[in-house]
């Protein structure tokens, strides 16, 4: 007894910890430009756990997205962290590995229950041999859906807190169902109407009976609780009634079969399952509501995209290289075209192999129609993103087609001849998934390696040219920075961001007017994007009309309240019309939103030296430097002002 106690947090602790290991790199990736940067940097509401916090997180629809409990989450993170991204990593990391223990806890339940009761019997005497076996099967489940490449990003990308926080509630709250299911499947249907009137001993054993059947109310409750966290981790989780109505078809056999679909027993499940799908319904209005959704598809490009997308899902399972951050959306679907061809015909193959194993292995039917429904919502059913397909959105759905290949492996096992090959087999596929992984979670290390393999991946992806330009534009690379953002536009002409940043580029080319015009096309394509109002500005700014420029800071503002780049260049312009103590007050909004933007600390000393506070200047031109250590104008600026401050002593 006591070698299986210590197995029963052995083998989940040994599962944890490789899949800690297989995402050690992430603890040195920083956060990137594809979305951190608007959620973290640019953003100082989520910064903290104070009541204005609070209320921004639970009001907030920040890029699409209704997530209170994941920007609670993430506010904890900056209390104990700060902006240290190590620390934001290390929490996705450790709730991946706690998900991971879920898997494998649940995999146990839905594999022993999977057993035929015979079979059950027949492996009485072998009780610890039965546990053995069964806890290695899920302890592969468990491994296969964790270090799997596919995960990566989910885990990698702080961005993606809400996918390992909202699957944590989502497999907890499955946990606890099954818990609860398996108790009312054993449970005594207890009627007070059909009570035998009673002895002493028969009241005793009522008294037991209510308070098992309490117990396992609980853990109904327990659930559905469990459940309204995923929802307002992220929304994806809306599938969850869906997965507890196939585990109820099997294993846990309480509808279908031998139970039937409308008996009373039945409605009873039915109607334990009402509360669940209420919430999926309210949260899935609230999701549309929050979205930002692009155009959508026709009805036969959505069929296209959906199939397409299944069998990407299926292969990069079996195949996981050549994996990357962004896969762009043509931009046109033809359903015809031989890929979505191919997806039609995987997902015909895959309904057809469901149906006709239904009866004969009605494991595999129940694995397949899961990681069908549960990532049915990420199939381009409603496309609200640039991408077709996307790494995460296998998160929810992948430990349904890892407990269905774990079952398999142990069946392979189970006969001697194949036990030790098969075995080998499965250890160097973990090994060759560990280090896929350990690979892949480097590639999201920054945004120059995380844009340069996107571009290696798919160099006609609009997105990852314009975000290439952008690292160009840092090193001050404008001619080849243009070059990029000129084939972006030759693939998307109406992205907005691009004509921005073709703006940008051209403006410090000083060629205002072609920049201003790419401005004024990037506000007639999203007429809320605060970026072009502020740049317009700063090239009215170059021609001397600082009035003018004003105006288009101040409407940049108007959109975006946290647009730190605006209150610097109006600060700018307040400077040039000597008005500094206006000029100060918009450097330290700046800092407030943004506390590493070194141009408003570099700036901020500029307004202070021209006020004669050289001291002041001097600090704020150092913490530039800190900041930004290559920053020239810094260390030009910090000589000026020492040596202004020694001739206003002298």
């Amino acid at each position: 007894m006591k070698r299986i106690a210590h197995k029963t947090w052995l083998i989940p602790l040994a599962v944890a910890a490789l899949t800690v290991l297989a995402f050690l790199p992430a603890l040195h990736n920083g956060f990137v430009s594809w979305d951190d940067d608007k959620n973290f940097l640019a953003n100082p509401d989520y910064r903290g756990l104070a009541s204005a916090n609070l209320r921004w997180m639970w009001s907030t629809f920040l890029l699409g997205h209704y997530v209170p409990l994941s920007w609670m989450s993430l506010g904890l993170d900056y209390v104990i962290w700060g902006m240290n991204p190590a620390g934001y990593h290390l929490t996705n990391i450790l709730l991946h590995a706690a998900n991971a223990v879920l898997v494998y806890l649940i995999a146990q339940q839905v594999l022993a229950l999977s057993r035929d009761r015979s079979h059950d019997r027949s492996h009485d005497r072998n009780g610890d041999h039965s546990d053995d076996r069964g806890s290695a099967v899920a302890a592969l489940a468990a491994l296969l859906f964790a270090l799997h490449p596919l995960r990566v990003e989910s885990v990698a990308w702080v961005t993606e807190r809400r996918d390992v926080l909202s699957a944590f509630f989502y497999f907890a709250a499955v946990l606890a169902y099954l818990r609860y299911a398996t108790s009312m499947r054993h449970a005594p249907s207890v009627s007070m109407r059909h009570a035998p009137s009673v002895s002493m001993r028969h009241e005793t054993q009522s008294r037991r009976d209510s308070g098992g059947r309490g117990r396992t109310t609980r853990f109904y409750y327990l659930s559905l609780g469990l459940f309204i966290c995923a929802l307002l981790s992220k929304g994806t989780s809306v599938t969850l009634p869906a997965t507890l109505l196939i585990l109820n078809v099997f294993p846990l056999r309480r509808i279908g079969g031998p139970a039937g679909w409308f008996t009373e027993s039945a409605r009873r499940v039915y109607l334990s399952l009402i509360p669940f799908a209420l919430l999926s319904i309210a949260i899935t209005i609230l999701t549309f509501v929050a979205l930002q959704p692009v155009p959508q598809l026709s009805t036969g490009g959505k069929i296209a995209v959906s199939s397409y997308s299944m069998a990407f899902y299926l292969w990069k399972t079996l195949l996981p290289v050549g994996l990357s951050p962004l896969y762009s959306m043509p931009a046109t679907v033809d359903p015809t075209a031989a890929k979505y061809l191919i997806g039609y015909a995987v997902v015909v193959a895959l309904a057809a192999v469901a149906w006709l194993t239904r009866r004969k292995a009605p494991g595999v039917t129940a694995a397949l129609i899961a990681f069908a429904a549960i990532i049915l919502p990420m199939l381009g059913v409603h496309q609200n993103g640039p991408q077709i397909t996307a790494d995460r959105y296998t998160y929810f759905a992948a430990p349904a087609l890892a407990m269905l290949v774990a079952a398999g492996v142990s069946r392979l096992t189970s006969r001697n001849a194949a036990r030790v090959g098969v075995s080998v087999l499965a250890l160097a596929a973990l090994a060759a998934l560990g280090a896929l992984t350990w690979r892949q979670t480097q590639v999201w290390h920054d945004s120059r390696s995380l844009w340069a393999h996107a571009l290696e991946i798919d160099a006609e992806s609009p997105i990852a040219q314009n975000n290439w330009g952008n690292l160009l534009m840092e090193r001050d690379s404008v001619d080849e920075a243009i070059v990029h953002y000129r084939k972006a536009l030759s693939l998307a002409s109406g992205f907005a961001q691009v004509h921005n940043s073709l703006g940008i580029a051209l403006s410090r080319r000083g060629e205002l007017a072609e920049a201003i015009g790419h401005y004024r096309t990037a506000l007639d394509i999203e007429p809320g994007y605060d970026e072009p109002d502020g740049n317009w500005g700063v090239a009215l700014a170059h021609e001397g009309k600082f009035d003018d420029a004003i105006q288009h800071y101040r409407r940049a503002l108007e959109l975006n309240v946290n647009n730190a780049d605006a209150h610097v260049n109006w600060g700018n312009a307040l400077v040039a019309r000597e008005r500094f103590d206006e000029a100060i007050r918009h450097y330290q909004d700046a800092v407030r939103i943004r506390p590493d933007h070194a141009d408003a600390y570099l700036n901020w000393g500029v307004a202070l030296a021209r006020l004669g506070d050289y001291s002041a200047a001097l600090e704020r031109f150092h913490m530039a430097l800190a900041i930004k250590p290559e920053m020239p104008e810094a260390r030009l600026f910090v000589e000026r002002a020492s040596q202004l401050q020694r001739y206003s002593k002298n």
